[in-house]
């Protein structure tokens, strides 16, 4: 230690351990091939998108191990997502799937012959490097960033991803990256008409023929040092990777040929750049598949409103609707319930009862109405009563009331 003037006498002097990070490195090797749809997802066929690892040693070699300013020291994988889109394609909807919703009312909406989903990952632009020098994530006299996990924002899908590194040994970090999307295939949905959302959707119908997918992601990826007391990270070498992939077309990731001195500083405190810019996957769709209106009711009617007896008896029923959405494949189903379980409906065979109904009538494709049965199964009652039969479709209900008497039915003697 020396006086202000340079040139003056040591006044005092400490000895101290210069150490750095030597001979790293940060492998990135391509995986799987993509191709095809594996069961629900689209992936690689088999093994990983990408496969990683980081590797460095304390130099110089001989230092104490048990130095508390080696002890911390861990080598990892840092990783930003540069930038992300995801995309899929449906076509051929099934007009029986359309549903509308509430409050729909007499509408008519336009279903589009083909569909694509997508997303955007939009993370802010990372830094770059000032003229290629290693850099320092650890500003002068700067507080520590406070940390989410043990190894804050370190990529790690396996636990070596993160391993200690001492003068005697070289640190080395692997780890491996599955890039996915879609993972159901089967189908995707549509709100329309187009532009709307679940809040102000008239109706909603399903694609079950899925066309295509495609992934097309970018990152940067470093070797890092990472201090388990202070959260400090430090990037050595980096090595970027992409990957456009098609289903129906053989694609890897595609890795930079080799690593280098980095040209960018990673985000290294939360949030991290695989948590920013997320956008809502949005839907659009092209063409016309076809033009469809909401039905609404016409009338609820019975052969006959009142039933006088005690034999069994049945009492034909007609639904009718107007302004239907009927074509070559979409019936109207009309669920039917009943108040009292004296009766019961009787309908076609081989008729799908919707959920909450007692039974179900289904008018045909291009007609108007259906008609069903109400059969008095219960010769036993001695009460009048007031049976309420209801049909419901597409969220709109009609009632009906049949009133029964009994013939033998003797009042009850006025009270005095």
């Amino acid at each position: 230690i020396q006086a202000v003037d340079q040139a003056g006498k040591v006044i005092g002097s400490q000895h101290v351990t210069v150490f750095g990070l030597g001979n790293p490195a940060i492998e990135v090797n391509a995986g799987g091939t993509y191709d095809n749809v594996v069961g629900q997802s689209f992936k690689p066929e088999t093994g990983d998108t990408v496969n990683y690892q980081s590797s460095g040693t304390i130099t110089p070699l001989g230092l104490d191990p048990q130095a508390p300013q080696l002890v911390p020291l861990n080598i990892g994988i840092l990783q930003n997502v540069t930038s992300s889109s995801r995309c899929g394609v449906w076509d051929t909807p099934d007009p029986g799937t359309l549903v509308w919703l509430a409050g729909s009312g007499n509408k008519t909406v336009t279903v589009p012959s083909t569909i694509t989903s997508s997303a955007e990952l939009n993370p802010p632009a990372i830094p770059s490097d000032d003229a290629g020098a290693i850099p320092s994530e650890q500003p002068p006299g700067a507080t520590p960033p406070p940390l989410p996990t043990p190894i804050g924002p370190l990529f790690r899908m396996t636990a070596p991803a993160l391993v200690a590194i001492t003068p005697q040994n070289a640190g080395i970090a692997a780890s491996y990256d599955v890039v996915t999307e879609f993972a159901n295939t089967k189908n995707e949905f549509v709100y329309l008409p187009a532009g709307t959302t679940e809040a102000n959707a008239l109706a909603v119908c399903t694609f079950d023929h899925f066309v295509s997918a495609n992934i097309t992601d970018a990152f940067s990826t470093w070797c890092a040092s990472y201090n388990n007391a202070t959260g400090w990270v430090q990037t050595w070498r980096q090595r970027d990777w992409s990957l456009d992939a098609n289903t129906g077309a053989e694609s890897q990731a595609l890795p930079d040929p080799a690593d280098a001195t980095p040209w960018s500083d990673g985000i290294v405190t939360p949030p991290y750049a695989n948590d920013l810019g997320k956008s809502d996957r949005t839907t659009t769709g092209v063409g016309t598949a076809g033009v469809f209106t909401n039905a609404t009711w016409a009338s609820l009617t019975l052969s006959s409103n009142t039933y006088t007896g005690t034999a069994a008896t049945t009492i034909t029923g007609t639904a009718t609707l107007a302004n239907p959405q009927l074509t070559a494949t979409n019936a109207a189903t009309v669920g039917l319930s009943l108040k009292y379980p004296f009766m019961e409906i009787v309908v076609p065979e081989n008729v799908i009862v919707p959920e909450g109904f007692v039974s179900a009538v289904v008018i045909p494709q291009g007609q108007t109405s259906a008609t069903f049965s109400v059969k008095i199964t219960d010769s036993g009652y001695d009460d009048n009563f007031i049976e309420t039969i209801t049909a419901t479709f597409n969220n709109q209900s009609m009632s009906v009331n049949l009133d029964v008497k009994n013939r033998n039915y003797v009042p009850p003697p006025a009270p005095g």
